[in-house]
């Protein structure tokens, strides 16, 4: 089903309408556009300067657009005919039942519904508007020749709209109710709406709902589904110790359902509801045979969250596409994807690091931070540090500890090791003797609270990799960080993941290793670094990394670079 998508504008004045009228020019760019002023009452003179007005329009506010064609069409034949060979038609104000007599009496109010439901845009300003709600009834008052049409297009679940509105129209729009049995929106002349397949996509100004129940802010909630995955190992969503990106997408989940103006549906036999308690739970994996289920239940969402493999294989993605407007996803781990997956119009890739950003540049991903957290792994500040340093995460060749434990030999240190192997034992096998050295106390994996009292009592965090691994964004880092522990990194690009999150001195140190450097020349040069890092104010520390990954926060900077770049037309 093509994307049905109407602007409803509040009748204001070129300088009012400014802000609907962009999100418009910005479709219209290189398109055809009819304009249609026959709810005015004008001679031909009049309809002349109508004309100059709708062309000068958006050069005026410097829209910065090419409008190939703009035809003004007055009469029923020509509209009628030539309808559909424009790519969107533009409904201006007058008399709200002098245009709707005109649109049922020449058989114009199908064909404009037609064109409506087969993808066409459509922006009604005031009468433009109002016409599209159930009833016009709302301005009766408009009625000054016995006009006998009432009954609007009705694209947005049986509402009336009326436009011009103030606080003085209160009283006839409740009238309006009480009489009707039917709800109002009303909207100021600098507010609007788009509605995108009968739901509200973007809402400017402020705008009210009155009905039975009173008056009301009309407020965007916009649905969005995340996905668990099958996996080997059977983590559920949220994992307990490994499973990190199982603890990302619950933690994706969980912080937006906290977040007023969206409303979280998980997906899945792997998710643990009671985790996400603010979600809606739909037990089974989205895919051809329950997506249809799924619509019933829910309708079409304005988003869907999934695993970056997912959007590899078609099977997967259609449903998605039926389910959700807008798909995205997180590279999570290293992928070699079979095709180009992502567009960053109606499908978001997005990547923690200029590495990242490089390495996936043919999915045109975006940039964003990533943050995760699981169950009672809330970060915390501990003023008196003990003296250790710490290593997380995977005990294989890919995140080579190794050379973390032989820095803090060299410096004397102790060395906390969190973590297991779990792809490449044969790694642990060759380092054994180095992780069973005095200095080194090896945790294993622990989780919750223990985890983080781990974390936020070191003195300093040890970060290191293998030159021939890719890191899509170690989780971890953000928790460190935030808990006040500052990063001794090091790094073989100096765009990878770590150099993302270590951004300021306040935060760590990474040093940047040539590929050919010799083990020893790696251990002295991350035993300056830890130096340097253990002499960091770790509130600073705490200060800055706390707010760097407020997940809050991040979730909402994720939502407005799609908002910025996303095309639904």
């Amino acid at each position: 089903m093509k994307k049905r998508v109407i602007f409803i504008a509040g009748g204001g004045n070129e300088t009012q309408s400014k802000e609907i009228d962009s999100l418009f020019a910005k479709y219209i760019d290189g398109k055809k556009l009819m304009y249609i002023p026959i709810a005015l009452n004008r001679d031909a003179l009049g309809f002349e300067a109508c004309y100059d007005w709708i062309t000068n329009l958006f050069l005026k506010f410097n829209y910065q657009i090419d409008v190939p064609e703009i035809h003004m069409c007055l009469d029923q034949v020509t509209i009628s005919e030539k309808i559909f060979e424009y790519d969107a038609i533009y409904i201006g104000g007058g008399n709200t039942f002098k245009l709707l007599d005109f649109l049922y009496k020449n058989n114009l109010f199908e064909k404009i519904k037609k064109f409506y439901e087969e993808g066409g845009m459509i922006y009604g300003g005031s009468a433009g508007a109002i016409i599209f709600g159930n009833d016009i009834n709302i301005v009766e008052a408009e009625n000054d020749a016995n006009y006998t049409y009432s009954k609007g297009f009705n694209i947005f679940k049986g509402v009336a709209f009326i436009c011009h509105y103030n606080e003085n129209l209160d009283s006839k729009i409740f009238k309006f109710v009480s009489n009707y049995k039917k709800e109002v929106i009303a909207l100021s002349e600098e507010s609007g709406l788009v509605l995108v397949n009968g739901k509200i996509d973007k809402q400017i100004g402020r705008i009210f709902l009155f009905n039975e129940n009173g008056k009301s802010n009309v407020s965007i909630k916009k649905k969005v589904i995340v996905c668990d995955y099958d996996n080997p190992k059977k983590y559920t969503f949220p994992s307990f110790g490994f499973g990190s990106s199982e603890k990302r997408i619950w933690h994706f989940a969980k912080t937006l359902s906290e977040i007023d103006g969206y409303e979280v549906i998980i997906t899945g036999p792997l998710w643990l509801p009671e985790y996400v308690s603010n979600a809606k739970y739909f037990p089974k994996r989205l895919d051809n045979s329950t997506c249809d289920e799924f619509i019933k239940l829910y309708g079409k969402c304005d988003y869907l969250f999934a695993g970056h493999e997912y959007f590899d294989k078609d099977e997967w993605v259609k449903p998605f596409e039926k389910c959700a407007d807008v798909l995205l996803s997180y590279q999570l781990h290293p992928y070699k994807y079979q095709k180009v997956s992502f567009n960053r119009k109606d499908k978001f890739l997005f990547c923690y690091s200029d590495a990242m950003l490089n390495e996936y540049a043919e999915q045109k991903p975006l940039k964003a931070l990533l943050f995760h957290s699981g169950v009672d792994e809330e970060s915390y500040f501990t003023e008196n540090k003990k003296d250790y340093l710490l290593w997380i995460g995977r005990l294989d060749q890919d995140k080579a500890p190794h050379y973390a434990v032989l820095a803090a030999q060299k410096l004397g240190m102790k060395i906390k090791v969190l973590g297991k192997t779990v792809y490449q034992p044969e790694y642990f096998e060759k380092y054994k003797h180095i992780f069973s050295l005095p200095h080194v106390e090896m945790i294993g994996v622990v989780f919750g609270k223990e985890k983080m009292k781990l974390i936020s009592e070191a003195r300093c965090a040890i970060y290191t990799m293998d030159k021939n691994y890719s890191e899509a964004g170690a989780g971890v880092l953000g928790e460190i960080l935030s808990s006040g522990v500052p990063i001794a990194g090091m790094s073989w690009s100096g765009t990878d993941a770590v150099c993302e999150a270590v951004a300021s001195k306040d935060l760590g140190e990474v040093i940047l290793i040539a590929k050919d450097a010799s083990e020893e020349e790696v251990v002295e040069g991350l035993a300056k670094t830890i130096t340097n890092c253990l002499n960091i104010d770790s509130r600073n520390t705490f200060n800055i990394g706390s707010s760097k990954y407020n997940p809050k926060i991040l979730m909402m900077e994720l939502f407005e670079l799609v908002e910025k770049y996303k095309n639904i037309f």
